[in-house]
């Protein structure tokens, strides 16, 4: 019978028997079938070395090979992590790795890969229910890969859908917009594998539409289509696919990821091209690409609106003034007192309705408060535009309602 099973594993898995190094060694040979034997020998070896190489083994680009992982990390008896509350500075170990990976393959386009990561989950205490895309009657084609008894497994353990896995279908709204739309986008109607098609071979006005009906989608998939469409070598499509980037909803994004083993995330890679686009030679490719930046409020994007408030350009000046009124950090009054000093009335009035803005997100204290009250006194004594000095007034009064409201709640204290 061991012979028997035996005829089913390459020769190289056979001549590594239970040496970790030379499996890992198979795990990265061309041949799918070494592979899958490797992370199947490595789940029968079952100790927590092997977990390492089974979690890459994941990501492996042949289906069957992540099925064998998901079966193999299924196997290990050596989990002492992954019930343990773990420090702020601690790296994740292995285990607690694999457990985030195995739980991530319950999305993998195959069901074979998703079902062999259920079972495994099952027998570390997660239950997870796997929703099928197979027909209803193909039950009895399923069966475990593990046998108890040795290594018994065929390349396909579970059939492959027809088709491609399907996602739950959401609803767009129609592409309508103030000037015509190509043909051939609205007949892709959002469909995102025609449309990276599209911007790899589609003229410019193709590719341009499907930037902006990508913008319409505000669907995360879309990111890395957006980020073909940053480095497009026309100037109007870079522009378009900046201005998208920054509406799309990343409210649906995971907020506790680990840095050690998350993948980068759709809101990571935007920020890292729109950074990239800011060196563009098209000043509205960076224009647009500050405004997309604004929408995420994190410290190194309040640093480049920073140093952006005394860019040379005036365009660039009132984006990155306006971005700084999306945030929700006081740090940023000093760089808005830049704009409302600059020469350009434009740029002052951007900062106007960004300190407003700002202010009305931020609790400030009373040291704050005068302190812009002062530059603003200070605006008003110079002869302006009549929009400044107007914006000037404005803003005044309602700093002012602001601090009667404050010290009227204090005489009430």
């Amino acid at each position: 019978m061991a012979e028997q099973q035996n005829n089913h594993i390459p020769v190289l898995v056979l001549d590594a028997g239970e040496n970790i190094v030379k499996l890992k060694a198979c795990l990265r040979y061309p041949d799918y079938l070494i592979r899958q034997g490797a992370a199947l020998q490595l789940g029968n070896i079952g100790s927590f070395e092997c977990l390492a190489p089974l979690t890459d083994a994941l990501h492996d680009p042949d289906s069957v090979v992540r099925e064998a992982a998901a079966t193999g990390l299924g196997r290990i008896k050596e989990l002492p992590n992954i019930h343990r509350k773990l420090t702020f500075f601690e790296e994740a170990p292995d285990d607690v790795v694999a457990l985030h990976d195995l739980t991530r393959a319950l999305n993998d386009r195959e069901y074979r890969v998703r079902i062999a990561a259920a079972k495994s989950l099952e027998r570390f205490g997660y239950h997870h229910e796997v929703e099928s895309d197979l027909p209803a009657n193909s039950d009895e084609v399923l069966r475990e890969v593990d046998q108890e008894a040795g290594i018994q497994y065929s390349p396909y353990s579970y059939p492959v859908a027809d088709g491609k896995w399907k996602p739950v279908k959401r609803v767009y709204p129609p592409l309508i917009r103030d000037h015509s739309v190509p043909e051939e986008v609205l007949r892709a109607n959002y469909n995102l594998s025609i449309y990276k098609e599209q911007l790899a071979k589609g003229n410019p006005d193709v590719r341009e539409a499907v930037a902006w009906a990508l913008g319409v989608m505000r669907d995360l998939d879309g990111v890395s289509l957006l980020i073909m469409g940053l480095r497009d070598p026309v100037d109007m499509v870079r522009q378009t696919a900046a201005h998208s980037i920054g509406l799309i909803d990343y409210s649906s994004l995971k907020k506790d990821r680990s840095s050690r083993f998350a993948d980068k995330q759709a809101d990571q890679l935007a920020i890292q091209n729109l950074l990239k686009a800011l060196k563009d030679t098209d000043i509205m490719v960076r224009v647009e690409a500050i405004t997309a930046l604004a929408v995420f409020h994190r410290p190194e994007i309040i640093r480049t609106l920073m140093s952006l408030v005394t860019d040379s350009i005036p365009e660039i000046r009132i984006a990155a003034l306006q971005g700084c009124g999306k945030q929700q950090d006081t740090i940023l009054i000093d760089s808005l007192f830049n704009g409302l000093r600059d020469p350009y009335p434009a740029v002052q009035i951007a900062a106007l309705d960004a300190l407003g803005e700002l202010l009305q997100k931020c609790a400030i204290s009373s040291s704050e408060m005068e302190k812009v009250i002062l530059e603003l006194n200070m605006l008003r004594s110079i002869k302006q535009d009549n929009r400044v000095d107007h914006a000037v007034e404005d803003l005044l009064s309602r700093l002012q309602k602001l601090k009667d409201q404050e010290n009227q709640n204090g005489s009430e204290r």
